[in-house]
C-alpha cells in the first residue's frame, strides 16, 4: 500500500483530488451542491483510502488504484463496503465512471449488485474510441455532469462524438 502523508493538512476529498476528472470545469461546485441540496450522493473511490465522502476530510497520499494496490483492496473487502453503503443509505440508484481499462472498475465488478435488494438500477460508464488518459476521464466527468442534469433518465450511446459504453449490473 501507499503511503498517507499524516503531516499533510487534511482537506476534504473534492478538494484534494486534482486529477484530469476533478479538474473539470464546474464539477467540484455541481458535486458540492449537490450533495447539499440535490437528491444525489457521491462516494469517492480512493487507492489511499477505500471509499470516501467528498466533503471527508483527507490527507496527501501517492498511489493509483493498479496491480497490488487492486488486489489488495479486493481481498480486504472494499465492494462489500461498498454494498453495504447502499443498502444502509437506501439507495435505488447507483453509478460508477471509470476509464475503459480501469481498476477501479474490478472494485465495482465484484459488489453483489443481485444481494441489495432496494437497488432499482446499478452499472458504470466509460468512454470508448478516445486515446489519452487525460481526454477520457475529462469526457467521463463532462457525461457525469449531463447525466445529473437529466436525473440519469437518458443514457446516451455517443457523447461529444465518443463512443458511451454503459455496464449494467441490476
Amino acid at each position: 500500500m501507499g503511503i498517507i502523508d499524516v503531516k499533510s493538512k487534511p482537506i476534504t476529498a473534492l478538494s484534494r483530488y486534482n486529477g484530469h476528472f476533478y479538474n473539470t470545469p464546474s464539477l467540484k461546485s455541481i458535486v458540492a451542491d449537490e450533495i447539499e441540496k440535490g437528491p444525489f450522493d457521491f462516494l469517492i473511490m480512493s487507492a489511499g483510502y477505500g471509499f470516501v465522502h467528498p466533503f471527508q476530510k483527507i490527507h496527501n497520499y501517492d498511489q493509483q488504484m493498479k496491480g497490488k494496490t487492486t488486489k489488495y483492496w479486493l481481498n480486504n473487502g472494499l465492494p462489500k463496503v461498498l454494498e453495504e453503503f447502499i443498502e444502509t443509505g437506501n439507495y435505488t440508484r447507483v453509478f460508477g465512471f471509470f476509464s475503459k481499462s480501469a481498476d477501479y472498475k474490478k472494485i465495482f465488478e465484484k459488489v453483489n449488485w443481485n444481494r441489495i435488494k432496494e437497488l432499482n438500477e446499478s452499472g458504470y460508464f466509460y468512454i470508448d474510441g478516445v486515446r489519452g488518459t487525460p481526454k477520457v476521464l475529462k469526457l467521463s466527468a463532462s457525461l457525469m455532469l449531463k447525466l445529473l442534469e437529466n436525473n440519469f433518465k437518458r443514457k446516451p450511446q455517443t457523447f461529444n462524438n465518443s463512443d458511451v459504453v454503459f455496464v449494467k449490473f441490476v
